[in-house]
């Protein structure tokens, strides 16, 4: 080993409590910040991942609605033609009455 000489001895011995007292608590304090901040990362990707399989599962009738689509369209035409209907019978009624007889 290098001879060191006394004051070397101490200063080697105070750089090493140095190193334990000082370095070594901040490194086990960052280290910790550091873990804390990746679980909640983890919780929080859980979560995520919980609550996007629940919404996939809302999105499952989205196909049907092509057909919901489809069959409002069949309604409406058969509303159009029913309103069709419904106003020759009123236009006969007022003609009806117009010529004072009554269907």
């Amino acid at each position: 080993m290098i001879a060191l000489g006394v004051l070397g001895q101490v200063l080697w011995w105070i750089a090493l409590a140095a190193f334990f007292f000082v370095v070594v608590p901040v490194v086990i304090v960052v280290a910790n910040r550091v873990v804390r901040e990746a679980r909640l990362i983890r919780d929080y990707a859980t979560d995520v991942l919980e609550h996007g399989v629940g919404a996939a599962g809302n999105l499952d009738p989205v196909p049907e609605l092509d057909r919901t689509r489809q069959l409002v369209k069949e309604v409406g035409a058969g509303l159009g033609r029913y309103g069709t209907a419904v106003a020759g019978l009123l236009s006969r009624r007022s003609a009806a009455r117009n010529e004072g007889r009554t269907p």
